[in-house]
C-alpha cells in the first residue's frame, strides 16, 4: 500500500471515498456533517501511503472540511453524531499526518476535563445520553482513556457515575423514562437496553477500557461482574441455536422471537464481546467460558442470507468482521477466523459501491468511510481507531 497507493484497490478506493467525502453535502446526504468517519478515514490514509503530503490531495481537502465542521456544530461530547470526544480521538490520529491537529486534539481534551467539573449526567429519569458508548459519559470515557496525558484523577467522575449507573442488580440504573412517544426509541421506554451502542454492554466496555488503562478497582469490579452475570441470566438460545438477548430487557413471560438483528449494536456479537472483556478484567473464566460459548454459537450459525445486514459498522458486515476478528484474536473461538474471512471477501467483493455511498454516508457507524476503515484494520492492522466501537 505504500508504494503505490492507486494499484492497490482498498488504497485506491480510500482515496475516492475521501474525494467523495471533500466535495459539498448535497441534499440526500445521510450523515452528520461533523462525523468522525472522513477525519479517522484520512487519519488512515496519510499513515499508510502519504496522502497527507500533497495537501490539495483528497485526504487533505476532507481533513479540510471535517476541520470546517468542527467550527461550526459541535451538538454534545460523545463520540459519534458530531461529538467533541469524536473529535479527540481523530484529531489524535490526524496530528501523526497533519501536525497542526494536536494543538486541537488538545483543546478537545481540554474542554472534555473542563465539563467533567462541571456536568452532571442523570441517574434517574434517564436517556441514552446519560451513559451509553455513541452520545455520552460511556464513549467519552473511552476516548479520554485513549489520551496518555489524562490521569485516573481526572477519569474519576466518568468512572464513579458508569459504576453508580450498574449499582443495582436489576441495572435499574440504566432503566430509559425518555422516549416515551418517540417514533424510532419509544420501543425503549421503560426498559434497560442491552446493546453495545446504546445499553448496558457499552457501559461495560467503557469501564473495561478504564480498567485495563487505569488498572482494577474493586468498584469497578463489582459492577462488572453484576453486569455479567446480568446478561447471563437475561440470555437465551434462539430458533437458530444461537445464544442471544433481546434488544432490551424482558419479562420472563414474554414471547421471544428469533431475530436477524446480530451485528455490533445488538444481540450476539457485540454481547459476547463485552462479556470476554469483563470476564478478561475481572480474571473470570466462568465468564471468559460463556462469551466463548456465545461468541462460537453465532459462528457455527451464522447464515449470510439471514444475518447480513448491509455492510456497515453499525449492523452490518462490516462490524460482525471485526467482531469476529477479536474473537478470533484475543478469546481463540474455533471458526471465528473463517467467518471474519468470509465477511472480508463479500465486502472486497462490494468495494466499488464505497465511493457512490459516500456521497449520501459517508460515516463510521453506518457510512461508507466505517467499512473501508474496517478493512484496512485487518489489510494494513491500522487498529487505533476501534476503541470508537468498544473494540481493541
Amino acid at each position: 500500500m505504500n508504494d503505490q497507493p492507486r494499484t492497490d484497490p482498498l488504497a485506491h478506493t480510500i482515496l475516492d471515498i475521501l474525494e467523495a467525502c471533500s466535495a459539498e453535502p448535497g441534499p440526500e446526504t445521510d450523515s452528520h456533517p461533523g462525523d468522525i468517519g472522513p477525519m479517522v478515514l484520512a487519519a488512515l490514509a496519510g499513515e499508510s501511503f502519504g496522502a497527507g503530503a500533497a495537501e490539495s490531495g483528497p485526504a487533505s481537502r476532507a481533513m479540510q472540511r471535517s476541520l470546517r465542521a468542527l467550527g461550526t456544530d459541535v451538538p454534545h461530547g460523545g463520540v459519534f453524531g458530531g461529538g467533541t470526544s469524536g473529535y479527540l480521538l481523530g484529531l489524535g490520529m490526524a496530528a501523526r499526518t497533519w501536525p497542526a491537529c494536536e494543538a486541537l486534539a488538545h483543546r478537545m481534551r481540554d474542554l472534555l476535563l473542563a465539563d467533567l467539573a462541571t456536568h452532571r449526567w442523570g441517574t434517574s429519569g434517564v436517556g441514552w445520553s446519560d451513559y451509553d458508548l455513541v452520545s455520552g459519559p460511556a464513549g467519552i470515557s473511552i476516548a479520554l482513556a485513549s489520551d496518555d496525558r489524562v490521569t485516573e484523577t481526572e477519569l474519576s467522575p466518568l468512572r464513579d457515575h458508569l459504576v453508580q449507573m450498574l449499582r443495582s442488580p436489576d441495572l435499574g440504573g440504566l432503566r430509559v423514562s425518555k422516549y416515551r412517544d418517540d417514533a424510532l426509541r419509544g420501543w425503549n421506554y421503560g426498559h434497560v437496553n442491552t446493546g453495545l451502542a446504546h445499553g448496558a454492554a457499552g457501559v461495560a466496555v467503557a469501564l473495561c477500557f478504564m480498567a485495563r488503562r487505569f488498572g482494577p478497582s474493586e468498584d469497578v469490579d463489582r459492577a462488572l461482574r453484576s453486569l455479567a452475570y446480568w446478561y447471563l441470566g437475561q440470555s437465551f438460545v434462539d430458533d437458530r441455536g444461537i445464544v442471544t438477548w433481546d434488544t432490551a430487557d424482558v419479562s420472563p413471560r414474554s414471547v421471544r422471537q428469533t431475530s436477524r438483528r446480530q451485528a455490533w449494536c445488538y444481540g450476539s456479537p457485540g454481547i459476547a464481546w463485552t462479556l470476554w472483556e469483563a470476564g478478561s478484567v475481572l480474571g473470570d473464566e466462568e465468564i471468559c467460558e460463556a462469551a466463548r460459548r456465545t461468541a462460537g454459537s453465532f459462528v457455527q450459525a451464522f447464515d449470510d442470507e439471514w444475518h447480513v445486514d448491509g455492510m456497515f459498522l453499525c449492523h452490518g458486515a462490516a462490524g460482525v468482521m471485526l467482531l469476529a476478528d477479536c474473537f478470533d484474536r484475543y478469546a481463540a473461538v474455533p471458526g471465528a477466523d473463517r467467518l471474519r474471512d468470509r465477511l472480508r471477501s463479500y465486502l472486497w467483493s462490494r468495494l466499488a459501491e464505497l465511493p457512490r455511498l459516500a456521497r449520501s454516508n459517508a460515516g463510521l457507524l453506518g457510512g461508507a468511510s466505517g467499512v473501508a476503515a474496517a478493512l484496512a484494520a485487518l489489510e494494513s492492522g491500522q487498529r487505533d481507531w476501534l476503541p470508537a466501537l468498544g473494540l481493541r
